[in-house]
């Protein structure tokens, strides 16, 4: 598609196809489509017009004669052979839980944010005007440390960066483990966002951020 707007918190997305003037729309978040072919061949701008009770697009372009149109395309009452869209305000059970997605999980930092969201499957009219977020603490990981600078996030891990010109030092480990240097790149986050202790990021330090007991070493 080469233009896409998402209104109702996906219940609706509309979408024009480059050159065609074929328009696009959606009720379910994508999960099932529909397209109407219009006499504009390019559509410059798509604009969504919306309020509480009324869904619309605005969409600006031309034909093959270069001339420019202005074109309202009203959903506020869809009823045609291939959909039904009613008025119905969504309720309680037309909601479920959706999580912030994260790279491991739903946790990041030491919190799972979680929203309402309206279920793809029912047709009806989220009018709310305010969608508030559920926060709950969760266990950290070594992905909620960003990387220190001069060092990028990759296959998992924070790397030194091949284009700076920061160079690693050697560095022990005050009990005389074996240090794990491939960690040295994780920087440290804030103690009140999670439960791990304080990494010391004292990276002019000459003992390692992390390591492992010598014992602890062996197979």
């Amino acid at each position: 598609m080469q233009k896409l707007v998402i209104l109702k918190r996906g219940g609706l997305i509309f979408g024009t196809e480059h050159s065609t003037g074929k328009i696009w729309y959606s009720y379910n978040e994508g999960n099932k489509w529909y397209h109407e072919n219009t006499e504009i061949s390019h559509f410059v701008e798509i604009i969504p017009i919306e309020s509480l009770n009324n869904i619309a697009i605005a969409a600006i372009g031309y034909n093959a004669e270069n001339v420019y149109s202005l074109v309202i395309f009203n959903f506020s009452h869809v009823i045609s052979s291939l959909c039904v869209k009613t008025d119905r305000e969504c309720e309680g059970n037309d909601f479920e839980i959706w999580y912030v997605p994260r790279y491991w999980g739903n946790c990041f930092q030491g919190r799972e944010v979680s929203y309402l969201k309206k279920r793809a499957s029912i047709m009806c009219e989220d009018n709310r005007n305010d969608v508030l977020r559920t926060v709950k603490q969760c266990p950290c990981s070594f992905e909620d440390f960003l990387c220190k600078p001069n060092y990028i996030f990759k296959n998992n891990f924070c790397v030194l960066d091949p284009l700076s010109n920061y160079t690693e030092a050697n560095k022990t480990c005050q009990d005389e483990g074996i240090p794990l240097s491939h960690f040295n790149g994780f920087g440290e986050i804030d103690s009140n966002k999670c439960s791990l202790s304080q990494i010391n990021g004292n990276e002019y330090s000459s003992y390692s951020q992390f390591c492992i007991s010598k014992g602890n070493s062996k197979v």
